[in-house]
């Protein structure tokens, strides 16, 4: 590849006036000139040969006062006292575009026709100043230098190079073995040119905005004990060297067009620096950009969010979020990043990983990883069609930071309007808490950008010993810990049926406490299934109980790849037989979990079923064990009074995803099976994502043993309060809440007493339980059909 030479057509204008001027002499100036690199992520640490460059552009020309030359018909010189005049000029167009620098020497050979070649000699060209700046240019790490000549055009020749029909720019070049090369003859390009702009681009410090974080991330390195010194590189960069004790111990590598070239971050130990962020691009990701038309891109894209756009639209795609401590609140920006966050501002990308991002298989860090670096890798993984945008600086919509909590803190937020910045506050390893904290904010943050909510105000406390799912204004109750310990799942045996949002995020949540599974689902992994469950790109395709095997390793997994409908219920029995679990989790979301049911309590095998209502506005988690006399599923479902229900309008948008292939007549059957098994349809991971922490939090409880367990759920079983029903929303009809839920987020109990009928009485068809009837449903009686109306028409 040869090195391509341009020049702005203002500056060869320039050039050719001044060389008419001293003409038939030699006449000299000094080119500014940009270097782009053909890599363009070439480390700008490091050393620049010629082979790297594509091309040089000409973007500035500093003039000699005509009385320091010395213009002679085969050489030109300058007086020596002219070095300080004409470097103060060239640094202060340096200041103005960091970009150029003074690496080549431009002057002209009038004696010469159509081409010219460098002199040799003393003092000549070789000789006099390609050798000399070359040996300058290899001290700031440019392995090269150039010489560009001008000289006379051919007699009766046109070359557009040369608008002026009298000049033309051979162009040269010494490599790493200080060879001459011709890299021919310049091209003029005009000032509007982008190569041309690029190379005049402003400094870093001209934005505001990148001003103020370099002021912030300076500050911060201060209050560290660490002293930061800045250096100018080549192309524009700055590196940024924060010092502790005269020995480096990290390093920022800053571009001057911020955003349009990203920054890097390094830290130094031992005397040897690692790059923590921006991580590299998978090689997966490579093969998808190579690959993947933009067509089949968006095409992708639309199928991805396909189950939150009738929701959402655009949902998040236009804020900009900014992100401190970011182990803490990496669930937080997976939630929103599901919801169409694109634009994120990470303040901590030194940071290293440290809990939960490190134990919760949110998103592992690799080896010399940091936390930021993992978290932009673990989105990329979910979601390389719309991946998140990192913007070094800037104004953000909002700021969202985590702090642990001290020994008197129970976990909550505290919310700071004034700031638009919001903290979440959890002590270290309680786990659920910090799900807890995570879903809430990230709920209501959505709320508060879509403009569907206001801010809250000032704290809000998650949970105490008497009900975890606890939201207050203020601390209620002794603190939570998370009791129990990874000895809970020890050896226990764990079927979940149905691997998809609530069973995969379910089973992500209790992997690694030592579990063995068996995994029962006949899907395969498409690419609506990455928005809202444990799988990834490279996932697609593949089957999902396999995927889960080999992502649950070491823990032992059987992999179930079928489906069992109400026909089958004979061949679970015999999967439940051949290898009894100590509990099933039924997620499969529709009436095929009513046989299996009967099935498990008939063999005493503790199960939990849970349900979403429609677009997963509300849920239930039901938690049956046999040995402990709690109700069967049968017993509460169909026989509970709820309250008043809730009945979302749907949207044309929705009415379209839901039936989208299934219009026309004929298909009515599967049009009335599609609304039943997709009723949690469209939801994004935020409601989604909370039933399956509900679940997993009433899973490890059920089978922790007696003397481990919770308050809570101690209460729950002796009470027979043992349907959890959830809102992630509040919907108010006749001044009256749906399901008796007030806030978001908020999760009542629902047991015997709950039961309603016509009768005193009703007798469970599946354990035979005699169910009291506490709520009366039954028609009023009445001597004639004007009573009747009035009776219950008011």
């Amino acid at each position: 590849m040869v090195t391509k030479i341009k020049v702005s057509a203002s500056c060869w204008q320039t050039i050719c006036d001044e060389f008419d001027r001293v003409a038939p002499r030699e006449g000299i100036l000094v080119p500014l000139v940009a270097l782009d690199l053909a890599d363009s992520d070439h480390n700008p640490c490091s050393n620049i040969s010629l082979e790297d460059i594509a091309e040089v552009v000409i973007a500035d020309v500093v003039l000699i006062p005509s009385d320091r030359q010395r213009n002679q018909l085969a050489r030109v010189s300058v007086l020596g006292d002219t070095d300080d005049l004409v470097g103060q000029r060239i640094e202060e167009s340096v200041q103005r575009h960091p970009r150029l620098r003074a690496c080549a020497h431009l002057h002209s050979h009038p004696f010469a026709r159509g081409s010219t070649w460098p002199s040799r000699g003393y003092r000549c060209d070789y000789d006099g100043h390609m050798l000399p700046l070359l040996f300058d240019n290899r001290g700031a790490g440019l392995e090269t230098s150039f010489s560009f000549i001008a000289c006379r055009k051919s007699a009766g020749r046109d070359d557009t190079n040369d608008e002026s029909g009298r000049w033309k720019l051979q162009c040269f070049a010494l490599d790493g073995r200080a060879r001459i090369v011709d890299l021919g003859f310049a091209e003029v390009v005009p000032d509007a040119a982008v190569e041309v702009v690029a190379a005049l681009h402003p400094p870093l410090h001209a934005s505001t905005v990148a001003r103020t974080w370099f002021r912030h991330w300076r500050r911060r390195q201060r209050t560290q004990g660490r002293r930061v010194k800045v250096e100018p590189l080549f192309d524009g960069w700055l590196r940024a060297i924060a010092q502790r004790h005269g020995q480096p111990t990290s390093v920022v590598l800053l571009p001057n067009d911020l955003p349009t070239r990203r920054s890097q971050f390094f830290v130094v130990e031992g005397g040897q620096s690692r790059e923590v962020f921006p991580p590299d691009v998978p090689a997966w990701q490579s093969n998808l950009s190579s690959s993947t038309t933009k067509r089949q891109t968006a095409a992708l894209r639309n199928e991805y969010f396909a189950r939150v756009e009738p929701l959402l639209g655009k949902g998040l795609s236009r804020f900009v979020v900014a992100l401190d401590n970011v182990s803490l609140t990496s669930r937080i920006v997976e939630l929103l990043v599901g919801c169409r966050l694109e634009k994120l501002i990470i303040n901590d990308v030194e940071g290293t990983p440290a809990w939960p991002m490190e134990s919760n298989r949110c998103c592992a860090a690799d080896a010399d990883e940091s936390a930021a670096a993992a978290l932009l890798r673990h989105q990329l993984w979910k979601n390389p069609y719309a991946h998140i945008e990192y913007l070094p600086f800037g104004k953000a919509d909002v700021t969202i930071d985590g702090r642990l909590a001290t020994v008197s803190e129970a976990p909550h937020i505290e919310w700071d309007a004034s700031q638009r910045r919001v903290t979440l506050v959890v002590a270290d390893g309680d786990l659920f808490a910090f799900r807890d904290l995570s879903y809430t904010i990230a709920r209501d943050l959505r709320d508060i950008l879509l403009q569907k909510r206001p801010w809250p105000i000032s704290h809000t406390w998650i949970g105490c010993e008497k009900w975890p799912f606890l939201q207050t204004r203020k601390q209620v109750g002794q603190i939570r810990r998370e009791p129990f310990t990874p000895l809970v799942l020890e050896s226990k045996h764990i079927m979940v049926v149905g691997c998809g949002s609530v069973g995969s995020e379910a089973i992500r949540l209790l992997a690694g406490r030592g579990a063995r599974w068996t995994l029962v689902d006949n899907g395969k992994v498409s690419v609506f299934n990455l928005l809202r469950q444990w799988f990834g790109f490279d996932d697609v395709g593949q089957v999902k109980v396999d995927v889960l095997t080999h992502r649950l390793a070491p823990e032992p997994v059987r992999a179930v790849p079928c489906a069992y409908s109400a026909k089958d219920i004979g061949k679970f029995a015999d999967l439940v037989d051949e290898d009894p679990p100590d509990a099933v989790f039924l997620c499969t979301g529709t009436d095929d979990d009513a046989g299996m049911a009967e099935v498990l309590w008939s063999r005493g095998i503790p199960h939990l079923a849970a349900y979403a209502y429609p677009q997963a506005r509300f849920f239930e988690i039901n938690t049956i064990i046999p040995d402990e006399e709690t109700p069967c599923l049968h017993c509460l479902r169909g026989n509970l009074f709820r309250g008043a229900p809730s009945a979302p309008r749907m949207t044309s948008e929705v009415e379209r995803f839901l039936y989208r292939d299934l219009a026309v007549p004929e298909r009515a059957e599967e049009r009335r099976e599609a609304y039943t098994n997709l009723v949690a349809e469209p939801a994004s991971p935020i409601e989604t994502g909370r039933i399956a922490e509900v679940l997993a939090r009433c899973a490890l409880q059920a089978l922790a043993p007696a003397n481990m367990r919770e308050r809570w759920f101690e209460r729950m079983l002796s009470a027979k309060t043992t349907c959890l029903l959830g809102g992630n929303v509040v919907d108010i009809h006749g001044g009256e809440a749906a399901y008796g839920i007030s806030e978001p987020g908020q999760v009542i109990r629902l047991g015997l007493e709950d039961i309603m009928g016509a009768a005193e009485s009703i007798e469970c068809q599946s354990c035979g339980r005699q169910l009291e009837v506490h709520v009366d449903i039954s028609l009023p009686t009445a001597a004639d059909d004007d009573d009747m109306n009035r009776a219950l028409l008011g």
